[in-house]
Protein backbone atom coordinates (compact mmCIF):
# COMPACT_ATOMS: atom_id res chain seq x y z
CA UNK A 1 0.00 0.00 0.00
CA UNK A 2 2.98 2.33 0.33
CA UNK A 3 4.37 2.03 -3.22
CA UNK A 4 2.93 5.37 -4.44
CA UNK A 5 4.07 7.27 -1.35
CA UNK A 6 7.52 5.66 -1.55
CA UNK A 7 7.85 6.64 -5.23
CA UNK A 8 6.80 10.24 -4.47
CA UNK A 9 9.34 10.53 -1.65
CA UNK A 10 12.11 8.98 -3.76
CA UNK A 11 11.36 11.53 -6.49
CA UNK A 12 12.04 14.23 -3.90
CA UNK A 13 15.37 12.77 -2.77
CA UNK A 14 14.51 10.19 -0.10
CA UNK A 15 16.08 6.72 -0.26
CA UNK A 16 15.14 3.42 1.33
CA UNK A 17 17.56 2.61 4.15
CA UNK A 18 16.81 -1.14 4.25
CA UNK A 19 14.57 -0.96 7.31
CA UNK A 20 10.86 -1.68 7.69
CA UNK A 21 8.58 0.41 9.92
CA UNK A 22 7.50 -1.62 12.96
CA UNK A 23 4.03 -0.06 13.05
CA UNK A 24 2.82 -0.40 9.46
CA UNK A 25 5.35 -2.73 7.82
CA UNK A 26 6.22 -0.16 5.16
CA UNK A 27 9.71 0.91 4.11
CA UNK A 28 11.59 3.48 6.18
CA UNK A 29 13.06 6.21 4.01
CA UNK A 30 15.48 8.94 4.90
CA UNK A 31 17.37 11.77 3.22
CA UNK A 32 20.02 14.36 3.83
CA UNK A 33 18.10 17.64 4.13
CA UNK A 34 20.38 19.39 1.65
CA UNK A 35 19.55 16.75 -0.99
CA UNK A 36 15.78 17.25 -0.82
CA UNK A 37 14.24 19.14 -3.73
CA UNK A 38 11.90 20.92 -1.32
CA UNK A 39 14.85 22.53 0.47
CA UNK A 40 17.46 22.81 -2.28
CA UNK A 41 15.11 24.20 -4.99
CA UNK A 42 12.69 26.28 -2.92
CA UNK A 43 12.78 30.07 -2.87
CA UNK A 44 11.89 32.38 0.00
CA UNK A 45 9.98 35.61 -0.71
CA UNK A 46 7.85 38.15 1.09
CA UNK A 47 4.10 38.29 0.47
CA UNK A 48 3.42 41.60 -1.23
CA UNK A 49 -0.28 41.21 -1.96
CA UNK A 50 -3.25 38.98 -1.17
CA UNK A 51 -5.65 39.07 -4.12
CA UNK A 52 -8.24 36.97 -5.96
CA UNK A 53 -6.76 37.76 -9.38
CA UNK A 54 -3.98 35.19 -9.83
CA UNK A 55 -3.49 33.29 -13.06
CA UNK A 56 -0.43 31.05 -12.81
CA UNK A 57 0.84 27.52 -12.50
CA UNK A 58 0.49 25.68 -9.20
CA UNK A 59 3.18 25.76 -6.54
CA UNK A 60 3.81 24.05 -3.24
CA UNK A 61 3.78 26.98 -0.82
CA UNK A 62 4.60 27.04 2.89
CA UNK A 63 4.76 29.63 5.59
CA UNK A 64 8.14 30.35 7.17
CA UNK A 65 7.22 29.28 10.68
CA UNK A 66 8.50 26.41 12.79
CA UNK A 67 5.92 25.63 15.47
CA UNK A 68 2.99 26.76 13.28
CA UNK A 69 4.30 25.30 9.99
CA UNK A 70 1.70 24.93 7.24
CA UNK A 71 1.98 23.95 3.59
CA UNK A 72 -0.44 23.76 0.65
CA UNK A 73 -0.68 23.65 -3.12
CA UNK A 74 -1.81 26.90 -4.67
CA UNK A 75 -1.28 29.54 -7.30
CA UNK A 76 1.06 32.50 -6.83
CA UNK A 77 2.84 35.11 -8.88
CA UNK A 78 5.88 37.28 -8.30
CA UNK A 79 5.40 41.01 -8.81
CA UNK A 80 7.97 43.42 -10.28
CA UNK A 81 9.59 43.79 -6.83
CA UNK A 82 10.06 40.03 -6.38
CA UNK A 83 7.25 39.79 -3.84
CA UNK A 84 4.52 37.15 -3.99
CA UNK A 85 0.89 37.65 -4.90
CA UNK A 86 -1.24 34.92 -3.30
CA UNK A 87 -4.95 34.23 -2.94
CA UNK A 88 -6.95 34.86 0.23
CA UNK A 89 -7.55 31.09 0.44
CA UNK A 90 -3.80 30.35 0.37
CA UNK A 91 -3.16 33.08 2.96
CA UNK A 92 -5.85 31.55 5.18
CA UNK A 93 -4.47 28.00 4.78
CA UNK A 94 -0.95 29.16 5.63
CA UNK A 95 -2.10 31.56 8.37
CA UNK A 96 -0.13 34.44 6.85
CA UNK A 97 -0.70 38.03 5.69
CA UNK A 98 0.96 40.69 3.56
CA UNK A 99 4.53 41.21 4.76
CA UNK A 100 5.05 37.61 5.94
CA UNK A 101 7.56 35.30 4.26
CA UNK A 102 6.68 32.20 2.29
CA UNK A 103 8.71 29.46 0.65
CA UNK A 104 7.69 27.91 -2.69
CA UNK A 105 8.61 25.37 -5.34
CA UNK A 106 6.81 24.43 -8.58
CA UNK A 107 4.10 21.82 -8.09
CA UNK A 108 4.82 18.61 -9.98
CA UNK A 109 2.31 15.82 -10.33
Amino acid sequence: NSIAAKAMLEKQGFRWNGYIDIFDGGPTLQADKSMLKATSESKKVKVGEVTDTIDSDKYIISNDLFAEFRCCAGRMQLNDHGEARISPRTARYLNIATGDNIRFIPHTS
